[in-house]
């Protein structure tokens, strides 16, 4: 099974450290797992991109900071139907919002929310 979690990554606080516990557990039952890291301040995503490279989970960062909220809709959306995920994993509001209007754009995948706090 392969799939894409996705998540505003603004440093390394619980959801992110809910990953970095996760991800190895699935990645021994064979689950292959990509992060979609959306971002707005590139220099506040590295720590977390370098553990996520140290796990050998393949990183797709994407800024969604004003103008390139709306550009990153489409490179989100292509990336999506070239990447062949069985499931898409958003997190947080950022990546729920911007997942659901890309499901709105009839992206087959599952796409499955969670909501946290």
């Amino acid at each position: 099974m392969k799939v894409l979690f996705s998540q505003k990554i603004s440093g390394i606080s619980g959801s992110e450290r809910y990953f970095i516990n996760i991800i190895p557990e699935l990645q021994k039952r064979g689950v292959e797992i990509e992060f979609l890291v959306l971002y707005t301040d590139l220099s506040l995503t590295i720590d977390f991109v370098e553990i996520m490279n140290s796990f050998g989970v393949k990183t797709k960062l994407i800024p969604i900071h004003g103008f390139y909220l709306f550009s990153s809709i489409t490179k989100i959306l292509s990336f999506l139907k070239l990447s062949k995920f069985d499931i898409v994993h958003s997190h947080l509001i950022h990546s729920d919002v911007i997942m659901a209007f890309i499901k709105l754009l009839r992206f087959k995948a599952k796409l499955l929310s969670t909501k946290h706090g």
